[in-house]
């Protein structure tokens, strides 16, 4: 349906759920420890970036312009970084669970740019928006806020896997893991989450507003 959720993406998002879960019954069958490894992190951006950051950035596209009353003309840009996105992550989950930093560095060239061009694509919305007055101006602030966050949170992974094959200092794998962890799940997930609430909580309730 044109302007409505892509169906791809989000059915990889759902398999990446799905296939983290054999993962980690696989894991406990074994009893392979837990730590921080390489094979460990994959699974955690499998779970991160595969499902629920594939699956948001999805449902945005049909979000931001429904929720906010605008018209979201660069939308197919957004929708094919969208599918790039979904490779780059791919490919970064099978770098970290092979433990080949080839691999996982290819993964983070290819998804920093695409969540780069999904979060310009998404500025004209959101610009439009935030012009405007009321909730939608809100609105659209909490998601921009949350688009610069999650692009803030790749930066400093894509500068991780390049400090792994010595691409940029080691001290960043000693200095910023935190920072990058915290920024996903607060300032990414959270504030999203923040965000869509602030429209749907009226319609749920039975209440009436506007943008």
């Amino acid at each position: 349906m044109q302007g409505w959720i892509p169906p791809l993406p989000v059915a990889l998002g759902m398999a990446a759920l799905g296939f983290s879960w054999i993962v980690l019954f696989g894991a406990a069958r074994d009893g392979v420890p837990v730590g921080l490894t390489l094979p460990a992190l994959g699974w955690v951006h499998l779970v991160a970036l595969g499902w629920i950051t594939l699956v948001a950035l999805s449902i945005l596209l049909h979000v931001i312009p429904a929720f906010l009353g605008v018209e979201w003309r660069s939308r197919s840009l957004a929708r094919a970084a969208t599918l790039v996105f979904a490779a780059g992550a791919g490919t970064l989950v099978v770098g970290f669970s092979a433990s080949n930093l080839a691999t996982l560095q290819a993964g983070a060239w290819i998804t920093l740019p695409a969540l780069l061009i999904y979060t310009i694509a998404a500025c004209e919305p959101l610009f439009e928006a935030i012009r405007r007055k009321g909730t939608a101006r809100a609105v659209a602030r909490a998601f921009g806020t949350t688009l610069v966050l999650l692009l803030i949170t790749a930066a400093l992974g894509f500068s991780f896997a390049l400090a792994l094959t010595g691409g940029a200092p080691a001290t960043l794998l000693q200095q910023l893991p935190k920072a990058h962890a915290l920024l996903g799940i607060v300032g990414w997930l959270s504030l999203l989450v923040a965000g869509v609430s602030a429209r749907t909580m009226g319609p749920i309730a039975g209440e009436a507003h506007g943008t």
